[in-house]
């Protein structure tokens, strides 16, 4: 048996990676956008469309990727950079026509406007994009440089965005999450913004939320990144975009790299041959995990987990080893009454 160490988490929801079960899956991302894809390129060459000024200041990836301590696109592929009077552009992905859509992404200015409204740079729409832009986040700065950012569901006037303190700064990376709820009927979904929250757990309340909630409901199934007029827009970098259904869908978890297959428990860049069972005679449901070690073909069994559980293996430390996970619905009787996530973390 190898050494392990073992990580024990309580929250109220926790999906993400690939199943090893064929009878068990769990919620992935509706799309994770590292821009992983050499410095320099345009991001209407690698799946994204552009939906205004079409080749103006065309959007294209820097080096190097914008990092945040334990995101799971931290550091991944490159970033983009967004200037003033530009090509805008979007990429869509399932529609989503009920619960939530969390964007995640992570943000660096350089610069912002001093104007009251500021500018908005990032925001979600329907597939197709048309103009009907939601989600709006906005940046401007005060007299002393200091950064605030905004959200909106629809509109741009001063009024209609829902700003923050000046609490931020320019060359910092933050972290920020967009939430877009769906609500029965045709004029109240609701927008929030999350900067630097918590990885684990969507906090209880939000940065900021939106006011202009009145404005028209959409079905919401594409993103986009705006480059907008020169006395409004931000000068900022972009990068490690995820969008999911749930806060744990793009908050945990991890991308496959060349280097990093989705059952790589040894770290070998190979994926292990892996099967989880339940074991006749084990009690309360317990299974057992069966992994032949593709580098060495030796093979290791493990306990871990019980049969209603979710299996989530992902790389959760940041070290390029998958690590047996398992994540337990409220529904399945959790005393504390939350969901609960149970990690072994292999040291090979």
């Amino acid at each position: 048996m190898r050494p392990s160490r073992w990580f024990f988490a309580i929250a109220t929801s926790f999906v993400i990676a690939l199943s090893m079960s064929s009878t068990t899956s769990a919620q992935a991302p509706l799309l994770v956008e590292n821009f992983n894809y050499p410095a320099g390129s345009l991001l209407t060459a690698n799946g994204w469309t552009a939906h205004s000024g079409a080749g103006t200041n065309a959007l294209a990836t820097v080096s190097p990727a914008l990092t945040y301590t334990g995101y799971p696109s931290s550091g991944l592929g490159n970033a983009v950079a967004l200037t003033t009077s530009g090509e805008d552009a979007h990429k869509t992905y399932a529609v989503q026509s009920s619960g939530s859509v969390y964007a995640a992404l992570l943000v660096n200015l350089s610069e912002a406007s001093a104007d009251p409204a500021g500018g908005y740079f990032f925001h979600l729409g329907p597939d197709p994009i048309s103009t009907t832009f939601r989600g709006r986040l906005f940046a401007k700065k005060d007299a002393s440089n200091n950064v605030a950012f905004g959200i909106s569901k629809a509109l741009t006037a001063q009024a209609d965005i829902a700003y923050t303190p000046f609490s931020y700064a320019l060359n910092t990376t933050y972290l920020i999450v967009v939430k877009y709820t769906i609500v029965d009927g045709a004029t109240n979904d609701t927008v929030s913004i999350y900067i630097n929250p918590t990885l684990n757990a969507e906090p209880a309340s939000a940065t900021a939320t939106a006011t202009d909630i009145s404005q028209t409901d959409v079905n919401i199934g594409s993103v986009a990144l705006r480059q907008g007029s020169a006395a409004t827009a931000p000068t900022a970098k972009v990068g490690g975009l995820r969008i999911g259904t749930t806060w744990a869908s793009v908050m945990t978890g991890s991308t496959p790299t060349a280097a990093q297959n989705v059952v790589d428990f040894d770290g070998d860049g190979k994926t292990d041959f892996t099967v989880v069972r339940n074991i006749q005679g084990i009690p309360d449901g317990q299974v057992r995990w069966f992994t032949n070690f593709n580098s060495s073909a030796t093979t290791q069994a493990f306990d871990w987990g019980l049969a209603t559980d979710f299996f989530v293996p992902a790389d959760y430390d940041g070290d390029n080893k998958t690590d047996i996970a398992v994540w337990r619905p409220i529904s399945n009787n959790q005393g504390s009454g939350n969901a609960l996530s149970l990690i072994h973390i292999s040291e090979p």
